[in-house]
């Protein structure tokens, strides 16, 4: 029973840390979720009495971390009451919730593995097993996918532009394929967007791994790489071990290291400093530590040669060097934005997976992303659970970092490696964990719809790549020709796992965050290794054939109404998470897929069963929304165009991207309601009617107000009805009170204003916009910039004819 334990979690940590978790916001994770929960009901069932000598009793701080991580996970669903109370992002704080019930699940069950013979040992192997996986798959993705990526996307940009400049011969048929692909990939196939896309996959080539951020991966890679590190210290300082030993751990470091560099995550690369300096620290008494010197001057020269190979390959460039200023200002002015959202509700925060909203009323001038976390794990959590998950982020710190202090087994030497490798491989079920890990990843992207040919490449001519699936089977086949190098040698204590813990909550210090829940799950995960004692110092023997006989089972009562509260939170999962959640997002992707191939009424009638299907999500709500207003805009052009002075140029700087170069024929072909009938004043309301329902689905989000506003502004021609501008105005308000730092919020609202005769409103609207379209130039925010039209049109309504 003991391996099946170690085998459900390894199987579940693995199948954790192989999809983008950056995703959970949006419920991508909740499968995980429930199988966490079930995996609980079986480590629960089996689970045995914590048996304990008097010298192995908590002590210090390290009797605070069961409530740290209680605490965590209460607040999550304290804030995410709060949400639910003020009309929040719902879908959001409630996918956050359950993915940290899951979190503290593994938790629970890491700590319990911990407190066995070897269980520690098994985590922390795994983790970097996966580590190295997950490196070599971010330099296949640095030096074979990515620059195929580039390549394909240059020959479909050839064969779109020489068709659009009219120097081939190409068919407006194979155009239309050429831009239907490239809008499949979510490509943009023309314009700003595009030429910003651009810039993002031509001059970036920092790896993601199974992540969709760069940074995402670095903190992965920097707690193996210490893991590792601590082998190969324990490998070099002892003359017993072989040269075949010692250079494969060696060649496994240097993996990662190299990866490490590839990423370049500037807070990774600290916290992997301050983790090597924990570990060097925690040897400083031992004599083999005089034995280590010239190993560390050898190490020393090998980072410069892992440097200099960086430079050369074009992995470090000066742009890494000067941009790190740069990159601590944004830090500094995210935190100041989180300051602000804490000063608005300092009790219960924003919420889970709403801090993104609560931020941009806060939201510097000077900077640019539409952040999802204050990039400081300290701040997220006061700013998006409040103070109970501040106090819980607390003593999680001090737990964790406070609980080496013990006995001889916190030895960082790593005690006798196991007597033989099929003891230390086959008995531990590392194979059947990472197996079963990939498997369960494959079974449920097929489930989704997946294609297998993603799975099974690095990289494609034709595309393939652009799925973050392409080559994953790297990592699983990587991590299991690694394991018998790294699973033979040494044994991981708690002191690694504690500076393990340390060197990812300094990483945690300046990038997100709490809502990427595969960082999170490794963190406390960490944390259980770093805190679990053994139940009863020797008295278990991994691989012994009476183990199962000589263990006390505890109250089947009590482990059966524990099982039965996992298998009911699993099923609560499933009920309000997982079916919405999925149902939704497949309706979402029929109903691109119908756009795209030209049928709209079908689009329209499948986000109507998305949004039926989840009550409470904002995304089908805003596509609606967003889609209705679009052709409340086209309804506006097409009425322009029956009118003599027509010029579509200036339409689409007032209706959107797509219009440019459309004559009045084109436009009057477009199946809209014709001037003044009830299908236009129909129309409009529907716009409006759906701008609505994305408001009450999210009263702190600025969209759902800004498309109310635009539906009315363009719609009220449409219907003749002056009126309405009123309400235009005060939509244009309020979304600009929401956002008050958005460039073109602040040139809508001028021209909402021009149009309700405000004109002094008006010329301080377009004043703001310019002086914030400045800012962007200046600080170089170039995906903020505005057309040329309309800062040619705020020039106008503010006299600045300069």
């Amino acid at each position: 029973m003991r391996h099946l334990n170690t085998i459900v979690f390894g199987s579940l940590l693995t199948a954790s840390l192989m999809w983008p978790s950056e995703g959970a916001i949006r419920g991508d994770g909740l499968y995980l979720v429930v199988a966490w929960l079930v995996g609980g009901a079986i480590c629960a069932w089996n689970a045995t009495p914590a048996v304990r000598s008097t010298s192995e009793q908590k002590r210090g701080f390290e009797r605070f971390a069961a409530p740290a991580v209680v605490l965590l996970v209460f607040a999550f669903w304290l804030s995410t009451w709060h949400v639910f109370k003020t009309l929040g992002d719902r879908r959001a704080a409630l996918n956050l919730a359950f993915e940290w019930t899951a979190i503290g699940v593994a938790w629970w069950i890491t700590r319990r593995l911990c407190q066995e013979s070897n269980g520690r040992r098994s985590v922390l192997i795994l983790i970097t097993a996966l580590g190295f996986g997950s490196a070599a798959l971010g330099i296949c993705q640095h030096h074979i996918s990515f620059p195929r990526k580039a390549e394909w996307y240059l020959q479909q940009r050839s064969k779109l532009d020489s068709t659009t400049e009219g120097a081939a011969a190409q068919s407006a048929l194979e155009v239309a394929v050429v831009q239907q692909e490239l809008q499949r990939h979510g490509i943009p196939p023309s314009g700003r967007k595009r030429e910003l896309f651009e810039q993002r996959l031509l001059a970036s080539s920092e790896p993601i791994g199974a992540f969709a951020l760069a940074n995402s991966l670095g903190g992965l890679l920097v707690v193996a790489l210490l893991i590792l590190a601590s082998g190969v210290l324990t490998a070099f300082g002892d003359s017993k071990r072989s040269v075949l030993s010692r250079a494969g751990l060696t060649l496994a470091l240097i993996v990662i290291a190299y990866c490490l560099l590839l990423t370049k995550s500037r807070t990774a690369w600290v916290a992997g400093f301050v983790g090597l300096t924990l570990l060097l620290l925690q040897r400083r008494s031992h004599a083999t530590m005089t034995k280590l010197r010239p190993i560390l001057l050898i190490g020393l020269c090998g980072l410069v040669g892992v440097v200099t190979t960086g430079v050369l390959t074009g992995a470090i460039d000066k742009e890494v060097v000067l941009e790190s200023p740069r990159s601590l200002q944004f830090r500094l002015l995210y935190w100041l934005g989180a300051a602000g959202v804490i000063q608005d509700d300092p009790i219960f925060g924003a919420g889970p997976g709403n801090f993104r909203n609560a931020y941009l009323t806060h939201k510097a001038a000077e900077a640019s992303e539409e952040i999802l976390d204050p990039h400081n794990i300290v701040l997220d959590a006061w700013a998006s659970v409040g103070l109970a998950g501040l106090a819980g982020v607390g003593l999680l710190m001090l737990s964790g970092l406070l609980a080496s202090s013990g006995p001889a087994e916190n030895d960082p030497r790593g005690t006798a490696p196991p007597p033989s490798r099929r003891l230390a491989i086959r008995g531990s079920g590392l194979i059947p964990a990472i197996f079963g890990g990939f498997g369960l990843h494959v079974v449920w992207y097929w489930i989704q719809g997946g294609n297998f040919a993603d799975l099974a490449v690095v990289g494609l001519a034709d595309g393939g790549w652009l799925e973050w699936d392409s080559g994953l089977w790297v990592v699983p086949v990587a991590g299991l020709a690694i394991l018998p190098v790294i699973a033979k040698f040494w044994e991981p204590t708690r002191s690694i796992a504690t500076a393990a813990f340390a060197a990812l909550l300094v990483h945690l210090l300046g990038a997100g965050g709490l809502q990427i829940s595969g960082v999170m799950l490794l963190l406390l995960v960490l944390h259980a290794a770093a805190t679990a004692r053994p139940a009863a110092e020797g008295s278990f023997d991994v691989g012994s054939p009476d183990l199962a006989a000589s263990e006390e089972r505890g109250p089947r009562v009590l482990r059966g109404v524990a099982s039965l509260l996992f298998i009911a939170a699993a099923v609560g999962t499933v009920r309000f998470g997982l079916i919405p959640v999925v149902s939704s997002q497949q309706y979402l992707a029929m109903a691109q897929s119908s756009q795209l191939n030209g049928r709209a009424s079908d689009a329209v009638k499948q986000i109507d069963r998305a949004i039926e299907i989840d009550p409470f999500a904002v995304e089908s709500r805003q596509r609606k929304a967003e889609w209705l207003t679009y052709k409340v805009m086209r309804a506006n052009v097409a009425r322009a165009a029956r009118s003599s002075d027509f010029n579509a140029n200036s339409a689409e700087a007032a209706a959107g991207e797509g219009l440019a170069g459309k004559n009045r024929a084109d436009i009057e072909s477009w199946d809209l309601p014709a001037d003044n009938d009830g299908s236009s004043r129909q129309l409009l309301e529907s716009a409006i009617d759906a701008a609505t329902a994305l408001i009450e689905a999210d009263r702190r989000g600025w969209v759902g107000y800004h498309l109310r506003s635009q539906a009315v502004y363009y719609g009220w021609r449409t219907v003749n009805d002056r009126s309405l501008l009123q309400s235009a105005v005060n939509d244009a308000e309020a979304a600009l009170a929401l956002y008050p730092t958005h460039g073109r919020l602040l040139a809508d609202m001028a021209e909402t204003y021009l149009e309700a005769e405000m004109t002094e409103e008006a010329v301080d609207a377009a004043k703001r916009a310019l002086r914030q379209e400045q800012v962007n130039q200046d600080w170089g925010h170039v995906d903020r910039y505005l057309d040329p039209e309309i800062r040619q049109r705020l020039m106008e309504i503010s006299h600045d004819q300069r």
